[in-house]
């Protein structure tokens, strides 16, 4: 996660007494919520949940990976999978779903001009340093001869720890990889610009141009708006520079990631704890590495349905689409190689139980665009196909519950966030009906933690920690 291995974005919720662990497998998308974002209050001393911002429903959903059938890369680079699940209201959900290959022909992809921004602040320090320097040993390694790397490190300011080298020096690598270090305070904007500056400096359109972000806090020196960041950031990824973004820890700017990685489409991972940053920068190489498909845009129409049509999530993809031809346009993330990613659609009972589809993409390895076309009509689809999107669609409710009550919770209305997260994972129960998930576990012990801080705290008088 859209959005993103992320996601995917690939991507991951994280509480502060009780983080959960990264996810397995490769979705579009990942997601986290910072402990900078847990412990706050209002003017009376009041808990408040997090921003609103911070729950992205998409991400929720796209947590784990879909069984969805990867495509024959030969063939096409993404996949698209319809599925619907009729309501005992009458009203039905859609699923529709994407999948790339699971692998790609290495020596058919485009050589790399590949820039690591490295977070070199003092809050770095420790196993956190120590493990992305280990990890990215071993990423050196995955590299081809003709892959370029350049390496940024910040703190107070940016610098470049090395000029565009490829593999025929893999010792020069490795000791500006050696020279790494921990230290400072935290000029995000500084580092970002300047691995956008190196990227195009070195540009090469026969190269696949990417910038990969990593940081595990807040942009406390410099220009520390998210806005002007994106803005700024937006413009070089308009001359041809994707971008990856991955939160470590437990303190990093979600609101800021997202926000950076939404300008241009980017992908946005995170991971919760400094020992699994290896499964970034090596068990998911290929996914990190490996771009499938760019400019990825939406349409859906849902017959008469389509303007009541609601769409779980994906608020700024949905912000910039367009109506036109009775169809809903939405502009989702760039995918890589091994994602899968669906958009959950709640639509109001109709005649007809239609859905009808456009993929459009550009295929990130030979630069042609491609078009899908598909249609869903079947009335009574079969048991594997709806048990997943039950499932989605419990987890989309209960998602959906925490950004309202977040919303609520931040207007100081505790007792109507509560209510909120109750009635959603009571829909969410109602929708799964039946034994344990754990996927939908996962959420509704999110749910659960939340509404014992609401009922806990409300009522009491606290400081900021």
């Amino acid at each position: 996660m859209t959005r993103s291995i992320v996601a995917v974005s690939m991507l991951i919720v994280l509480l502060t007494q009780n983080p959960l662990e990264a996810q397995r497998g490769v979705s579009s998308s990942s997601m986290g919520v910072g402990r900078s974002g847990m412990h706050r209050y209002d003017s009376q001393g009041r808990y408040l949940m997090p921003k609103p911002e911070m729950f992205r429903v998409e991400e929720f959903v796209n947590y784990h990976r879909h069984a969805i059938v990867a495509p024959d890369p030969k063939e096409q680079k993404i996949n698209l999978d319809i599925r619907r699940l009729k309501l005992e209201n009458g009203k039905s959900v859609f699923q529709i779903g994407l999948a790339t290959p699971t692998s790609l022909d290495v020596e058919k992809i485009p050589p790399l001009n590949l820039v690591l921004v490295i977070d070199e602040s003092g809050s770095m320090s420790g196993d956190k340093i120590s493990n992305l320097k280990q990890s990215l040993r071993t990423f050196v390694k995955r590299i081809r001869k003709n892959d370029r790397v350049t390496i940024v490190g910040f703190e107070h300011q940016a610098r470049v720890i090395l000029e565009a080298c490829d593999k025929t020096n893999p010792e020069k690598i490795i000791r500006a990889i050696d020279n790494i270090h921990a230290g400072g305070s935290t000029n995000l904007h500084a580092g970002l610009m300047c691995g956008y500056e190196m990227a195009l400096k070195h540009f090469d359109a026969e190269r696949t141009n990417r910038l990969i972000f990593l940081t595990d806090g807040n942009a406390n020196v410099g220009v520390t708006q998210s806005k002007e960041i994106a803005a700024e950031s937006t413009r070089c990824i308009k001359k041809g520079i994707s971008l990856v973004t991955i939160g470590l820890g437990v303190d990093f700017n979600h609101g800021l990631l997202r926000e950076i990685a939404d300008s241009g489409r980017g992908m946005m991972h995170y991971v919760g704890d400094a020992k699994d940053i290896k499964k970034i920068f090596h068990k998911d190489f290929e996914s990190l590495m490996m771009p499938a498909a760019r400019q990825v845009k939406l349409s859906l129409n849902f017959g008469a349905a389509t303007s009541k049509a609601k769409i779980f999530g994906y608020e700024n993809a949905i912000r910039r689409a367009e109506k036109q031809d009775d169809m809903i346009h939405m502009r989702l993330d760039d995918l890589n190689c091994g994602a899968t990613q669906v958009v959950m659609v709640r639509v109001p009972e109709t005649e007809k139980k239609s859905c009808r589809v456009q993929l459009s993409y550009v295929d990130a390895v030979t630069g042609k665009p491609a078009k899908l076309k598909k249609e869903f009509r079947q009335e009574k689809p079969t048991k594997d196909a709806t048990e997943s999107v039950r499932r989605n669609y419990a987890i989309a409710l209960v998602a959906n519950s925490l950004m309202k009550a977040a919303k609520f919770s931040n207007q100081s209305n505790n007792p109507k966030a509560l209510s909120q997260l109750k009635k959603g994972a009571d829909k969410a129960k109602d929708v799964w009906g039946r034994e344990e998930d754990k996927h939908i576990k996962r959420v509704l012990k999110i749910s659960k933690q939340y509404q014992d801080q609401l009922a806990e705290r409300s009522t009491r008088k606290k400081f900021r920690k």
